[in-house]
């Protein structure tokens, strides 16, 4: 799979966010923990789009939904400050693991 991704990912008419929903679909791979943008990496900018869930520039998602659960990385169920902390963290090489 990861080969796979790599190719679609680098040098191929089918972009990777399209195969990845694609995935999903069919084969049930789940949005990872942090993911929020769901683009396949967690990065800064997943860290950027809970702050930007939680000042009302992005709508939060709905408790229970997969984006909600890529967004919660402590698993308290709610998607808060230390939420996107944790993911800048993890971003950035502090952490390695969410």
């Amino acid at each position: 799979m990861k080969k796979i991704l790599g190719k679609i990912g680098n040098n191929s008419s089918l972009p990777l966010a399209r195969f990845q929903s694609f995935a999903k679909r069919v084969l049930g791979v789940p949005r990872a923990p942090g993911d929020v943008n769901g683009n396949g990496a967690v990065n800064v900018a997943d860290a950027l789009r809970v702050l930007d869930m939680l000042t009302s520039a992005e709508p939060m998602p709905k408790p229970g939904s997969e984006s909600f659960a890529a967004a919660d990385v402590n698993r308290d169920s709610k998607v808060d400050v230390t939420d996107a902390r944790l993911i800048l963290q993890y971003a950035l090489g502090i952490t390695s693991k969410l």
